[in-house]
């Protein structure tokens, strides 16, 4: 659903450009007091802030050529500080097979004095949702506004308030080390650009209709999540890398899952919001410039400071930027790693991203890097031709490898069925090579460390809650927190903190800190019940004196004991009723996991 265009070439060249509307196109949306009671119905007071004494707040809707016919058409979720309050659908009139309507507009109403909303005031929002063709609800936008006083107060909560940090545990990845090793590669080849949209282009073969191969001599894929074009395959294509590294552990670069395309994972890709909100989508996207002589100016051109802060992957890939010749979804080849290190880093500082390019005509971009990275645990993305055309025109995140009869690379392409891999030959992009590679990247992030413990501080309020210290009780220099403050935190929103201990400093046995926050919380800073955090650290085998970790003040005790108590005593630590050899081994094996650690 939406703006499509038809395009007529002549010899080559585009001789017409038609835009036409397949079902509907939102021509306008936006909240407000109330709507005209007649033609044209348009909204009245439009405004964001709501008193609790206003009867009622209206989401209203302008939609262009309408001709969905389903049962019911649109779908309203109201949602206050404390989560959904309710839902209302409504059923446009059927305008009848093969008609529309030109200029159709409907609103909701959330209902303010003497209901519910009067006695919640904060942050509310309304998420709006259209049936497609099928009369499947679709996620369209949402648009927030607060009830009650626009000052408001903050509102602190913490969850939870009790970590324990085993010293003892083991890290929670293990994975070899990796860096670049040819950071300039790109600048020694001319960038290239995607092209592509939300559907691939005219002659590009079904990957669901692809006939598994009759003799496959080794394959290997990683398990990542498959994600749909979100304005453009570039941030989505890295966009699943992003998600792949956060269902390892790495969980704070998308808020919630990433295993799926939730709502937070899309926005983390490419944001939206509204007209009245810009983000990604509004500032670069629009207008929309598809089939346009040449890309139509957005705010990516001068004045600096009309856009929204970078807090997306497509706003680091410079993606619909028209002051880069980028039309709406294009994306250029350079602007992918730092895309890659510019959101992570965003998302928390503390992580450690790298990237690296490889040419496959310049001869780097080889079966065994495929093979290397994937057999690491490490996807990658590659720029192809999808056509055979000669030309680049998409991004794909590669997640896999197989030998049949040919060299095969697996990809998840951004398409519908977004999880299901597409396999390709891996080949140099040349005319007639369907899906032929230009180059390639590969990413990493430095390894989490081993004992770490994380608590989410919510601000519940209806104002900015600004976070000013989190400082332990007494002195505690292995702990550390990351982010460090300060920082602020949105109405109902949240901010997940990372405890990070230095094992080799912690005290020894189970020792507990309380951690204060301090915010400007009016009545809760610090935050009363704080975060206890408690490390253990447990001896190895064969320490002797109790000081959590062996070494030549243990040894020193064993021998004592060995050449003074005629090999029988308490340091017996395999349990055989003598001090010889194999005591030494035990506290030889655990010296160095004492050193390692």
């Amino acid at each position: 659903e939406g703006i499509w265009q038809a395009k007529w070439w002549d010899e080559g060249s585009v001789a017409e450009i038609q835009p036409y509307t397949v079902m509907y196109d939102v021509a306008a949306h936006a909240l407000c007091r109330d709507v005209q009671s007649e033609s044209p119905y348009d909204p009245i007071d439009i405004q964001y802030q709501f008193d609790v004494t206003e009867d009622q707040c209206c989401s209203w809707i302008h939609l262009g050529h309408y001709a969905l016919n389903g049962e019911s058409d649109i779908l309203w979720k109201w949602y206050g500080p404390e989560g959904l309050y309710t839902q209302a659908d409504i059923d446009i009139t059927d305008p009848g097979l093969g008609n529309w309507y030109d200029d159709t507009k409907v609103w909701c109403s959330l209902f303010i004095d003497g209901y519910y909303p009067a006695s919640h005031p904060g942050t509310w929002r309304v998420e709006v949702y259209i049936s497609d063709y099928l009369g499947a609800y679709e996620y369209q936008w949402q648009e927030s506004f607060v009830i009650g006083s626009a000052a408001g107060e903050p509102d602190i909560r913490i969850e939870p308030n009790n970590l324990i940090i085993d010293c003892n545990e083991p890290a929670r990845l293990d994975r070899p080390a990796w860096t670049p090793d040819d950071p300039d590669a790109l600048d020694r080849v001319e960038p290239q650009q995607s092209t592509t949209g939300p559907l691939p282009p005219i002659g590009v073969a079904d990957k669901t209709r692809q006939e598994p191969p009759a003799v496959v001599r080794s394959e290997k894929t990683l398990v990542a999540p498959g994600y749909n074009w979100r304005h453009g395959c570039g941030p989505t294509a890295v966009g699943m890398v992003v998600g792949y590294y956060d269902t390892l552990g790495y969980a704070d670069l998308y808020d919630g899952p990433a295993d799926s395309q939730t709502e937070p994972v899309n926005q983390g890709i490419a944001s939206q919001v509204s007209t009245l909100d810009p983000h990604h989508y509004e500032d670069y996207s629009l207008p929309m410039d598809s089939g346009q002589p040449a890309p139509l100016p957005d705010k990516s051109e001068p004045p600096a400071g009309d856009e929204h802060p970078h807090d997306c992957i497509a706003d680091y890939m410079k993606t619909s930027w028209s002051s880069v010749n980028n039309y709406y979804g294009w994306s250029w080849s350079s602007h992918i790693g730092p895309a890659f290190t510019g959101y992570v880093n965003l998302r928390n500082p503390a992580y450690e991203p790298v990237y690296n390019f490889y040419s496959y005509s310049g001869g780097s971009l080889t079966w065994q890097r495929l093979t290397g990275e994937i057999d690491s645990g490490r996807p990658m993305v590659f720029l192809v031709d999808t056509d055979g055309n000669g030309g680049t025109d998409h991004f794909v995140t590669v997640v896999g490898y197989r030998q049949t009869t040919e060299l095969q690379y697996g990809c998840l392409d951004t398409w519908s069925p977004a999880n299901v891999i597409r396999w390709c030959k891996f080949a140099q992009m040349t005319s007639g090579q369907p899906w032929g590679i230009w180059g390639g990247w590969t990413f990493a992030l430095a390894d989490l460390p081993a004992n770490y413990g994380e608590f989410t501080i919510h601000n519940d309020g209806n104002a900015d809650l600004s976070v000013e210290a989190i400082v332990p009780a007494g002195p505690a220099d292995w702990l550390s927190c990351q982010p460090s403050p300060p920082f602020d935190i949105a109405p109902q929103q949240s901010q997940t903190v990372r405890v990070t201990v230095d094992c080799a400093l912690a005290p020894c046995g189970a020792a507990t800190t309380r951690l204060l926050v301090l915010s400007n919380d009016p009545d809760e800073s610090p935050y009363p019940d704080g975060v206890d955090v408690t490390t253990v650290t447990i001896g190895l085998e064969g320490d002797l004196n109790h000081d959590c970790c062996v070494n030549v003040l243990d040894l020193d005790l064993l021998c004592r004991e060995w050449l003074y108590l005629d090999g029988v005593g308490r340091y017996d630590l395999v349990e055989d009723d003598r001090i010889n050899l194999g005591e030494f081994g035990t506290l030889g094996e655990n010296w160095l996991k004492c050193l390692e650690r």
